[in-house]
Order: structure tokens, then sequence, then C-alpha cells
């Protein structure tokens, strides 16, 4: 069988804060803890936290189970930012395997 090969652009990142805009399609998100640098118009990315796949993330985001432990995880400063990546590919990750 020929291995499959599929490509996702992650646009953008939004704050805790702004999770309301996360598009509700379906794709990969990321969790980080992040530090807000509004005089830079910038946010500080410092680390991963989690990376899921729903079929519509906006909604796994605002209910997902983990948030209280995500938040846990975070250092002094810090508030959880979220990225999005669309999926362009039909079907699902049959081998990914979830933080």
């Amino acid at each position: 069988m020929p291995a499959e090969s599929f490509g996702i652009t992650f646009e953008g990142y939004w704050r805790e804060e702004n999770e309301g805009r996360v598009p509700s399609m379906s794709g990969i998100y990321c969790v980080y803890g992040c530090v807000d640098n509004p005089s830079a118009n910038a946010v500080s990315l410092n680390a991963i936290i989690y990376i899921g796949e729903a079929d519509d993330v906006k909604t796994r985001i605002a209910n997902h189970e983990k948030l209280p432990e995500w938040k846990r995880q975070l250092k002094q400063g810090e508030e959880l930012c979220y990225s999005f990546g669309h999926e362009r590919w039909s079907g699902k990750f049959e081998h990914w395997q979830k933080w």
C-alpha cells in the first residue's frame, strides 16, 4: 500500500479569552502555554501541552475534559493558547497517537 501524504497549515493563535473564535471545523489543534506581549502585538509560545483532533475543534476545546489538567501545567504568567489546522483530506489518523 503506498504511503499517503497530507499537509496541515496552522494559521494564527487564539488566547484562551478568544477561544470562541477558533473555527468550528474538523482538524488538528494544539494547546500551548503562552505569554501575551501586547506592546509587540505578539504571543510567545513557551510549551506545547496537548495535541488533539476533532470533527469540531471549537466545541472540543470549549468542552475538553482535560482543561483543568492543562491549566495546572501553566507556569506563572502563562495562559492557554490554541492553534488550529484544518484537515484537507478524508478520514482520520489511523496511526495517530495522542499525547
